[in-house]
């Protein structure tokens, strides 16, 4: 891949998980240029504090919504997700849940994002944490060998 740009909106370590996801292919070399913007002060225009986007040879826009539940029974969240989504090639949802999605304009943008744990690595903006010598985390590949995070 030639080029990845994450946006971050917030500090929460609920958003870990896909940084780490991303540096990690940096570190192997699947992903060329990998940049990290933080936008802490444009979160007000977020649908919520949990969602990292990410824009793909700067022509996909993919959003990971990690945030617990489902807030749209109120008019204007059901909009801010609205025009948020509307702006997004793909949403993938911690908390998906196909009917209460089809409340929304579009869900077939919607995939379900899975488990929400916290994964982090070296070079992480979101965690503080000293790998050197604490910790080896070891990722593996069907196709590949063992090797060392």
């Amino acid at each position: 891949m030639d080029s990845v740009i994450i946006k971050i909106y917030s500090r929460e370590q609920h958003i870990s998980q896909i940084l780490t996801g991303f540096i990690i292919l940096k570190q192997e070399g699947k992903i060329n240029n990998l940049i990290i913007e933080k936008h802490y002060n444009a979160v007000c225009n977020m649908p919520n504090e949990h969602i990292v986007e990410v824009v793909l040879n700067r022509e996909i826009i993919i959003a990971y919504d990690v945030h617990d539940g489902y807030y749209f029974y109120k008019k204007e969240e059901k909009a801010k997700y609205d025009n948020y989504i509307e702006k997004v090639d793909f949403y993938f949802q911690r908390s998906y849940n196909e009917s209460e999605n089809k409340l929304l304009n579009e869900p077939d943008k919607i995939f379900p994002l899975g488990l929400n744990y916290f994964v982090s690595c070296n070079n992480n903006p979101l965690t503080k944490i000293d790998f050197q010598g604490k910790l080896q985390v070891q990722v593996s590949h069907p196709d590949k060998p063992v090797s060392a995070c």
